[in-house]
């Protein structure tokens, strides 16, 4: 009989691709797009980012800038569902769900995981909603406005210029307090 535990190690990069494509999303997330996309969502997922190793050995730019790719990717792949007034979904909204897989990864336990996910902490996104982004306007309102943003931003009409604006304001405010800019999610999550 062969250890089990072997058998995890064995295969620990998968198991955490497979749990956070499995995991990482609600049905509230998935009504946005057309129906029976979730398999190919979660494969998506799988596929172009697994199990984090890659974004862990990222700097923050070079981080950002795979970030966008995969967004621009997503926004290509998948439709909105026909309620919406657009057939793609925005770029905050592609980056919502790209976001979401990428914190549930920072969720698994470190020892499942074949790299070290500090890296991923300090260069993960916020995870932005129509909550989280009230929260930033109401909080960081003057940076926003010195980075040009004046009204109070919505997801569904959140393009690459200002999501990336408002994720560098967040940054700046989490570096300054020296917490992962990710912990904000965290808080407003309550």
């Amino acid at each position: 009989m062969s250890n089990p535990f072997s058998e995890i190690r064995a295969i620990q990069s998968q198991i955490a691709a497979e749990w956070a494509a499995k995991t990482f999303a609600t049905g509230a997330t998935y009504r946005m797009f057309r129906e029976k996309q979730k398999a190919d969502i979660e494969k998506f997922l799988k596929k172009k980012i697994g199990n984090g190793q890659r974004l862990a050995s990222l700097s923050t730019h070079a981080y950002d800038k795979e970030l966008e790719r995969l967004i621009w990717q997503f926004q290509l792949r998948f439709k909105c569902n026909d309620k919406m007034s657009h057939v793609r979904p925005h770029f905050g909204q592609a980056a919502k769900v790209v976001n979401l897989y990428i914190r549930q990864l920072l969720l698994f336990p470190q020892y499942l995981l074949p790299y070290d996910k500090k890296k991923i902490e300090m260069n993960a996104h916020v995870i932005l909603d129509g909550k989280i982004l009230r929260q930033v306007n109401d909080n960081l309102k003057l940076e926003l406005k010195e980075q040009g943003i004046i009204k109070s931003p919505q997801l569904s009409t959140l393009y690459k210029k200002e999501y990336f604006a408002i994720q560098n304001v967040i940054r700046v405010a989490a570096k300054r307090a020296k917490i992962p800019p990710i912990a904000y999610d965290f808080l407003w999550a309550l």
